[in-house]
């Protein structure tokens, strides 16, 4: 009997001994586990939404992205507020389009100067021949492009008109924006900045012409670089007003429709790079303060909103509001 108390002991005690081991070694583990768990979570990146993901919040109504109906596969923002915010060189910027190439079409929220499109007499050839009032091509002899991205020296004032010498410079907005502004920007943005082709082709105001005509209008002529402004279809397209049907709907005094539920009208008038198609090369598209849009000559100062497209392979985070702007991974 005794024996076999003794032994009932022993195999208490080995059993309580193996249950105290078994919860030592649980909670180790558990506390192990839980260390290991927390230093991995603080090693992880968070995942940037890259723009292709970024054209799945598409919407129909009210402030927000839109599909281009003009073109197929780019998106654009419209309306009063949309959440299109974004930080770039430290700045608070707009998303104007995702375009179809995944680049970001983005402008500067602030003015960054007020200035001639283009100097008086500083330009000379076939094209600019009214050099007193400056002259309305975006680039030069060697810069300009056709709708195929080939090199052109020559191309007509207006419409379907004969082409004629343009001249070997740029406008004063075109050096300026792409030399001393663009040496200004952090090294980590100009590495984010795509250099890209902008349509810089010329537009008219033909009263029966339509949204659909002025895109392929601007479309026709290319220039390719690094900081731009926007064109003057972006300002048309981002409205959210249903009476802002094309530039001519903007066009004179009292056709404000167009500044109604739009978050690039400004209070103040600003160039975009689309220039007017006339017999006298000198005007260029403005957006005024009252939300009109009309040609104004070229050595006229108005205020830039400097505009650059982002490289497709960046990724971002936030929200995209103006208290938690996008900001670049």
């Amino acid at each position: 009997m005794r024996r076999k108390r003794r032994k009932n002991k022993q195999m208490k005690f080995i059993m309580i001994t193996s249950l105290s081991l078994l919860f030592i070694l649980t909670v180790g583990y558990a506390a192990f586990s839980t260390n290991i768990n927390i230093t991995a979570k603080g090693n992880i990146k968070e995942k940037g939404i890259t723009p292709q993901e970024l054209k799945n919040k598409v919407t129909t109504s009210g402030d927000g992205l839109y599909q281009d109906t003009l073109e197929s596969g780019r998106y654009i923002f419209k309306g009063s507020n949309p959440d299109n915010y974004i930080m770039f060189n430290n700045e608070l910027w707009r998303i104007v389009a995702l375009e179809k190439d995944n680049t970001l079409k983005i402008i500067k929220k602030n003015k960054l100067e007020t200035m001639a499109y283009d100097e008086a007499n500083a330009r000379t050839s076939a094209y600019c021949n009214s050099p007193s009032s400056g002259c309305n091509v975006w680039g030069s002899d060697t810069t300009m492009l056709n709708a195929n991205g080939e090199n052109i020296t020559s191309m007509p004032t207006t419409i379907g008109g004969t082409a004629l010498a343009l001249p070997s410079e740029e406008s004063q907005a075109t050096k300026y924006l792409n030399n001393n502004y663009y040496n200004s920007l952090s090294e980590t943005a100009k590495s984010q900045i795509d250099n890209h082709l902008w349509n810089v082709g010329l537009l008219g105001n033909v009263s029966n012409q339509t949204l659909e005509t002025d895109n392929a209008l601007e479309q026709k002529y290319k220039w390719k670089g690094n900081v731009g402004l926007i064109n003057i279809t972006d300002y048309i397209k981002s409205s959210l007003d249903s009476n802002c049907i094309s530039v001519i709907s903007a066009y004179g005094t009292g056709n404000t429709q167009c500044k109604n539920g739009n978050y690039l009208a400004q209070d103040i008038a600003y160039w975009t790079m689309t220039p007017w198609s006339n017999n006298e090369s000198f005007s260029v598209w403005a957006v005024y303060s009252t939300g009109t849009v009309a040609f104004n000559r070229a050595y006229i100062g108005n205020s830039l909103f400097p505009v650059v497209f982002l490289k497709s392979d960046i990724t971002l985070k936030g929200k995209g509001t103006e208290s938690n702007p996008y900001t670049i991974n």
